[in-house]
Order: C-alpha cells, then sequence, then structure tokens
C-alpha cells in the first residue's frame, strides 16, 4: 500500500512539472506573439504613416500569425519541401548588418547594407536594402529586396537587382503574360521566375525577374 501512494506521488510530482514546463512556454509563446502583433501596430499603423492604406491591430496579429507559419516553414522545409525547378538566389547578410537593416524600420531598411550573393559557388560581395514605395513591399515577413553588386563582379550579368515580393496572387498573371507573350513569338524582356533565401532560410516567396532592356551594368534590373 505504501509502495502504491509513493508511486502516485512520485506520477503526481512528474505532471505538476511537467505542467509548468507548457505553462512557462505556453506564457512566452503568448507574450511573443503579443508583442509581435502589438510592435507591428506601433511601427506601421501609429509612428509611421502608411497612407493610403490604414493599419489596425488585427493587421499586427495577421503579420504575427505569418512570422509562426513563416517558421514553421524553416523548421519543416527540409525535410518536407517539395523539390522546385525555379532559379535559387541565395543572399547572405552577417546578422550584425541585418540589425542595422531592422534597427528602426522602415527608414533603416532603405539604407545599404553589407552582404553578399551566392554565384556558380562564388561569394560575390554585394550591398543590400529593402525597397518600394508601399508598406506591402517591406511591412510583412516577405520582403521586396535590392542588391547592388560592383561594376567589376556582376551578378548573371547585372549590377543592381530588385526582387519584388508579389503584393497579390494576381501579380504573377504578369509571369503568364510573359510567357504567354514569348510563346506568341513576340518581343519581351528577359524573365525569370525565382526563390530568395538570406541565410540559408528561405523566404518562401516566388519571385518573377525581368531585365527590361536596360543596360545592366547601369539600371536596376526588376524581379517580382
Amino acid at each position: 500500500m505504501l509502495e502504491l501512494i509513493n508511486y502516485c506521488r512520485k506520477r503526481k510530482l512528474s505532471i505538476y512539472r511537467a505542467l509548468n514546463v507548457v505553462m512557462i512556454f505556453s506564457l512566452v509563446g503568448m507574450s511573443t506573439y503579443l508583442w509581435t502583433g502589438f510592435n507591428y501596430f506601433f511601427i506601421y499603423g501609429l509612428k509611421f504613416d502608411p497612407s493610403p492604406y490604414v493599419v489596425g491591430i488585427s493587421d499586427g496579429f495577421k503579420e504575427a500569425d505569418a512570422k509562426i507559419i513563416g517558421s514553421y516553414r524553416s523548421l519543416t522545409s527540409n525535410k518536407f519541401s517539395r523539390p522546385t525547378h525555379l532559379t535559387e538566389v541565395d543572399l547572405f547578410i552577417s546578422p550584425s548588418e541585418l540589425a542595422r537593416l531592422h534597427d528602426d524600420m522602415p527608414g533603416s531598411g532603405f539604407e545599404y547594407v553589407s552582404g553578399s550573393i551566392l554565384q556558380d559557388g562564388k561569394m560575390i560581395p554585394a550591398r543590400v536594402r529593402y525597397r518600394g514605395d508601399f508598406l506591402y513591399h517591406w511591412s510583412h515577413e516577405k520582403k521586396s529586396i535590392r542588391v547592388k553588386t560592383k561594376r567589376s563582379a556582376l551578378y548573371s550579368g547585372l549590377r543592381t537587382i530588385n526582387f519584388i515580393a508579389p503584393k497579390t496572387d494576381e501579380t504573377l498573371l504578369n509571369y503568364s503574360g510573359l510567357l504567354l507573350a514569348r510563346e506568341m513569338g513576340l518581343i519581351t524582356p528577359e524573365f525569370d521566375m525565382v526563390t530568395v533565401s538570406i541565410n540559408g532560410e528561405s523566404r518562401n516567396t516566388p519571385f518573377h525577374g525581368t531585365n527590361n532592356g536596360t543596360n545592366s551594368e547601369t539600371e536596376p534590373s526588376d524581379a517580382w
């Protein structure tokens, strides 16, 4: 009988400890979620004028949801991701430079920081910043990015490239239209659809790359 009582006490203690651990993780997770949502609303809804758009608290929590989903995808991407035929663009930015980029958004996001872009197994030094006129480009987890290399080390023949995150799914119709125009034999800009990762972390966003007949060494090439 005493052995049964001692066993039950030990089980009760183990369950109590497990519940404490679960409660701590839940509190930390909920606090992080609330901080992310309110911080997004404070920066882009109060501190920054998002006109003509309106940013509410609900938008902040949508962004918090997106970050949770993004973190889950990053953790499972290597195990469960489907193979893709899209060109992969790998950007590398040190943690200190990333911190500078995010120090005081949105203003800090438009200041170039040092980074590099991978091409044929070699690192090409580059400067990186966010770009775009509206908060859809740089207020979310998936941001539009501008990369600028040295004149002596171009990326695929280009010096300045804009990687533009599609605002809506309808933006991808541009890519379909260009494909159709090419099949019809019409003159089109060079274009491609690629995926972008920063420090090995996929942005999970399709980008559509174009070069609108500009001088590749001086004019930016856009990518959606």
